[in-house]
């Protein structure tokens, strides 16, 4: 619980600190919206730096699989979400709940389970010095 509520607290402190005008675009023509909230070295691990980005899953949107060169702290901020790591079984997350991906994991599954509303994630990555964030499956292998 008190981590939830230390991640709900960052994100409430990102969301007023980093304007949400800084748009990512969307992916070729998958409709998933995303946008830039922070991105910056980290001083005290010299080579890393930490990306903060919110995603938005249209109503019934399935996202094809992708790998990150980066850990990624995932928080869904609105709806329902089913995701799947590599070969593990999918997991339904709903507003509040987190989840995390190691570095060069397929995510195999991001589905938002809802037919009429938008899901919201914030992803953090954080990566080595111009690691790839998001590497289609295909180009992954």
């Amino acid at each position: 619980m008190r981590s939830k509520l230390l991640w709900a607290g960052l994100l409430m402190m990102t969301a007023a600190v980093w304007p949400s005008s800084a748009p990512l675009g969307h992916d070729s023509g998958d409709g998933i919206a995303r946008q830039l909230l922070a991105a910056e070295a980290l001083a005290n691990a010299p080579g890393y730096r930490l990306t903060a980005v919110t995603v938005e899953l249209p109503p019934g949107e399935i996202a094809a699989p992708h790998k990150h060169e980066a850990f990624v702290f995932v928080y869904v901020i609105k709806g329902r979400v089913r995701s799947q790591l590599d070969d593990q079984p999918p997991l339904d997350y709903r507003a509040g709940d987190t989840w995390t991906e190691p570095p060069g994991a397929i995510h195999s599954l991001t589905q938002n389970l809802s037919n009429t509303e938008t899901a919201r994630l914030l992803a953090v990555f954080v990566s080595k010095e111009g690691a790839k964030l998001r590497t289609p499956v295909e180009d992954a292998q």
